[in-house]
């Protein structure tokens, strides 16, 4: 498997289909093998259902369902332990990063990178309660931890497999994946991504 591509899911039942439809639109065309995980991190709004009838009509989808809401983290965990592939794709799945982007980071990846992460271009987000927020951590971050990279908070990033399990994953910890692949030694590159309005 050369790509695994890993979504957790908490209450996404509207935008399971197209963001399914997206990916592979994105991923087809480049010729490589793929399996998408979600992680359905114990959504209550029939997510599930969805995510089965997903599973059941396309072999590329694999699903695994948490127990109860074990956060983030837990369920970006969950996928890097349940996928295959030796480079590994995270997104969200509400539909603000752009799966349209994918090939742009893998490219990227193929410079020589050990991780190719999003900075949300025209981030569409509320200013108070989201973007400014966002950037004071993201300053405070910067400061404190050495890290250069601009956007910690994009989740829309490519992984060669090595790093993504060496990651110690836990509590809030999907917050500072950049701090961490650092802390690694890992090769980190950003580039601009699309950023749309969360639905």
């Amino acid at each position: 498997m050369n790509l695994s591509v890993v979504v957790p899911i908490k209450d996404e039942r509207e935008n399971l289909r197209p963001l399914h439809e997206r990916l592979h639109a994105a991923l087809q065309p480049l010729g490589r093998s793929y399996e998408i995980i979600f992680v359905d991190d114990g959504s209550s709004d029939g997510s599930f259902a969805v995510l089965e009838e997903l599973a059941a009509a396309d072999p590329c989808v694999k699903v695994v369902r948490l127990r109860r809401n074990f956060g983030q983290t837990a369920a970006l965990q969950a996928g890097i332990d349940w996928s295959s592939g030796d480079v590994l794709v995270t997104l969200d799945g509400d539909l603000q990063n752009d799966p349209a982007d994918i090939p742009m980071l893998l490219d990227k990846l193929d410079d020589g990178y050990d991780a190719v992460l999003g900075l949300r271009a025209n981030r569409q987000d509320h200013l108070l309660i989201r973007k400014v927020p966002s950037l004071l951590a993201n300053w405070l971050i910067r400061k404190v931890t050495g890290v250069p990279i601009k956007d910690i908070g994009c989740t829309l990033r490519v992984l060669r497999r090595d790093l993504a399990t060496a990651l110690p994953l836990y509590g809030e910890m999907y917050r500072f994946v950049p701090v961490l692949a650092q802390q690694y030694g890992a090769r980190l590159a950003q580039i601009p991504v699309r950023h749309h309005p969360r639905r």
